[in-house]
């Protein structure tokens, strides 16, 4: 196969078993209408990086196996990261904008260079555990992002939760009132 790009068009809700397995892929786009990245979805591509829009709640096992992943920026409303889902790549960091999602143990294995794993310091249950790399785990360090991607940092943002609402009117009100 020869494909270099894809974008999903809108009311695609699943990228399923196998579907860009094998291509030569350079970017993906997956829309918030993605739900679910099936199993060995992306595998093999040679993508260099992806980001997981806010609509996926799960990645299948094998997803995005075997490519030429740097980085990966995981939407905040991923639930689920199957077995081996980011195995054999080139990962050096890892961002998560939502609350911690079960990852199974082995998926990110064979990322011997992964050493940066971040997560939105106001979302729940992390850091939680170590997570396993292989032969060696990394316990997830906070940063201050964007969690609703409206341009504002959580740490300002009234609303971090809320793409529509980002300033918080009362103190806005307060200041020229005050």
């Amino acid at each position: 196969n020869d494909l270099t790009s894809l974008s999903s068009g809108t009311g695609v809700t699943n990228i399923g078993y196998s579907a860009c397995w094998g291509n030569a892929l350079t970017s993906v786009t997956s829309p918030d209408d993605v739900t679910s990245i099936g199993v060995y979805a992306y595998a093999n591509d040679g993508l260099p990086s992806v980001t997981i829009g806010n609509g996926v709640t799960s990645i299948g096992i094998a997803a995005f196996s075997g490519n030429a992943l740097t980085s990966v920026t995981i939407g905040n409303s991923v639930t689920s990261i199957g077995v081996q889902a980011f195995r054999d790549n080139a990962l050096t960091s890892v961002v998560f904008r939502g609350d911690r999602p079960s990852i199974d143990s082995s998926a990110f294995d064979s990322n011997s260079a992964l050493t940066k794993i971040e997560y939105c310091a106001v979302r729940a249950d992390w850091p939680g555990e170590a997570i396993s790399v292989g032969i060696f785990s990394i316990v997830p360090s906070p940063v201050d992002c964007d969690s609703d991607g409206d341009g504002t940092l959580d740490s300002e943002d009234s609303y971090p939760f809320d793409e529509s609402l980002s300033l918080d009117t009362d103190r806005f009100e307060y200041a020229v009132l005050g």
